[in-house]
């Protein structure tokens, strides 16, 4: 797995200015992340709604059948931009969930075929 990680993070760490990395407790909708307070933990889980939301879109409980198996995500940011006015500062994602098992995506996503 520490192979797998360091090889993901020099591909990325080459296209995107910031990158970093997540065990998978953020991703599956976990409210109290490591016993902070709810507030803190949705702070923190935030930059993770993007593939949580995208993931359930396909389907119900989409991103825990895939991410529960995942050792973690690494996210490459590129591209900040400032709010026009308020507002938190715009980027480019990347996600890549690593440890998340390929073969069993495709079996119970047929939509990524």
């Amino acid at each position: 797995m520490l192979a797998e990680l360091r090889c993901v993070d020099r591909a990325l760490t080459v296209q995107f200015e910031t990158v970093y990395f997540s065990d998978s407790d953020p991703l599956v909708g976990s409210s109290r992340y490591r016993q902070l307070p709810e507030q803190d933990a949705d702070y923190l889980s935030s930059p993770f709604e993007y593939p949580h939301v995208g993931l359930e879109s396909i389907r119900q409980n989409g991103s825990k059948e895939i991410l529960n198996g995942a050792a973690g995500i690494l996210v490459g940011t590129e591209d900040y931009q400032a709010p026009a006015g308020l507002g938190a500062v715009r980027s480019k994602y990347c996600y890549v969930a690593v440890g998340a098992r390929i073969f069993e995506i495709n079996e119970r996503f047929p939509e990524f075929r």
